[in-house]
């Protein structure tokens, strides 16, 4: 056991046994190796060669760009690309990724309810515990949708859906569950993961395209007056993707 501490952190021999498995449903961003894992029962059936690229870039390109989103999250704006801890943003930044965390926490609401099998639940989410993810699958589908809207792609036959439709409804089945309620409690008051419809809920309704895509009231539940902007914005610039940091 103590002969793991002579070894490097950094090498997947050491990674792969201490954080997850190959056969892990579930990703893992570590913070202080800057290192996204992604296990092959995560992306193996997320991925199909023959679906239209929007399909795919909903599904795993959302995987993806989700690590991205995690170097930007609460914890992760605090480590460098080393994995030291340091002062990432400049002072013309912080304020708007400072707004960006306080708006989170400010317009979710903690109090949910759920009906299950005819019993009806009602639990209260911990802020700290999900802003993490909250934020980087806000960002992650900003980034994901904004490479599905450059490319030229085929249609699914006999699907009464835009490619824009298309992919937030292949981005919601990915978070698809078979858990029942009274097997999630725990993870309600002590995870650091949404459940499943919390978590597409959070996604969709601070996204201006899901409102465009399926032409969503203002006001409605799914289309907020107010929404947390994804951190960082990017914008396409003659052909290329930059990072912009500011709003």
């Amino acid at each position: 056991l103590y002969s793991r501490y002579t070894l490097d952190p950094d090498s997947v021999d050491v990674m792969w046994p201490h954080f997850l498995t190959a056969f892990s449903t579930h990703t893992a961003f570590i913070y202080g190796l800057n290192t996204f894992m992604i296990p092959l029962a995560v992306v193996g059936h997320v991925y199909d060669s023959q679906l239209p690229r929007h399909v795919v870039m909903a599904r795993l390109g959302n995987i993806l760009a989700r690590g991205l989103g995690h170097n930007f999250d609460y914890t992760g704006i605090k480590f460098d690309a080393t994995g030291k801890i340091g002062i990432m943003l400049s002072e013309d930044t912080n304020p708007s990724y400072t707004t960006v965390v306080d708006n989170s926490n400010s317009q979710f609401i903690w109090t949910k309810s759920h009906k299950e099998n005819s019993r009806f639940y009602m639990y209260l989410l911990q802020p700290g515990l999900t802003l993490n993810q909250r934020l980087s699958d806000i960002t992650a589908a900003n980034l994901s949708l904004s490479t599905v809207l450059e490319l030229q792609d085929t249609k699914l036959p006999w699907v009464p859906f835009n490619s824009r439709q298309v992919y937030f409804i292949s981005l919601a089945q990915t978070f698809c569950s078979k858990k029942k309620m009274p097997e999630v409690f725990t993870t309600l008051y002590e995870g650091t993961t949404l459940l499943p419809f919390d978590r597409i809920t959070n996604l969709v309704s601070n996204s201006e395209q899901f409102a465009v895509a399926f032409s969503c009231a203002l006001g409605a539940n799914m289309h907020p007056e107010f929404k947390v902007r994804p951190f960082p914005l990017f914008e396409k610039v003659e052909n290329t993707l930059n990072y912009i940091d500011t709003y």
